[in-house]
């Protein structure tokens, strides 16, 4: 399974749900992680040290079960990466082109995750986010899952959005909301430790577990 999680507008939320997706997916398997972006949180979040150079995988330190690869220019890894070798592949990047997930692991994601929170200017950039990825699914003929995920905002204002937006993917839902935990989130990137191991976040765990099967 190929999982993108992705948003238009940074510090939304997108690595911390990259990174914990991840870590449930290596409950079932070997997870390659893809991280596409220059501050390559992702990547430093399993492998507990900042990459010496791009496209070089490494295995992670935080869960054995992970291989991370830090891919800021979005370049192809076919030719230097066996695929098969792996269950799922979560990429962490910005705004997806239409073909920039099929250049980087060679096919379209099966599950797409956005996450929303309450700024104002978030809310305005997933109708942006929303046509990017309607566009990768009519340049790719098929329809993938795509997620909204709540973080912080409430599901009724992601719908009164959504209401008005004229370009929208086929099969797109809103998972269930979790909560505001800045403090926890922001230990949980600095610490390599995942979020629902802190009290009182112990619920996001099953919201996640949830969107990945």
């Amino acid at each position: 399974m190929i999982v993108l999680t992705a948003f238009n507008k940074g510090g939304i939320g997108k690595t911390t749900l990259a990174v914990h997706v991840t870590g449930l997916l290596a409950e079932h398997g070997r997870v390659l992680l893809i991280d596409g972006v220059d501050q390559c949180d992702s990547f430093y979040f399993f492998c507990r040290q900042l990459p010496q150079q791009e496209l070089v995988p490494q295995r992670a330190k935080v869960n054995s079960q992970v291989t991370a690869i830090w891919n800021p220019g979005k370049s192809p890894l076919r030719r230097l990466v066996d695929f098969n070798e792996y269950d799922s592949i979560v990429l962490d990047i910005n705004s997806p082109k239409e073909d920039t997930v099929q250049a980087i692991a060679g096919s379209q994601p099966d599950l797409i995750l956005l996450p929303i929170n309450d700024q104002a200017l978030a809310m305005r950039q997933l109708e942006d986010t929303l046509a990017v990825v309607a566009a990768m699914e009519e340049q790719a003929g098929y329809q993938c899952r795509v997620r909204i995920v709540p973080l912080g905002v409430t599901k009724t204002n992601i719908y009164e959005h959504l209401s008005s937006f004229t370009t929208k993917p086929q099969n797109l839902g809103v998972t269930q909301r979790i909560n505001k935990h800045p403090q926890e989130f922001s230990k949980s990137l600095q610490q390599g430790e995942y979020v629902w191991n802190y009290l009182g976040c112990e619920y996001i765990r099953d919201i996640l577990q949830n969107v990945v099967t």
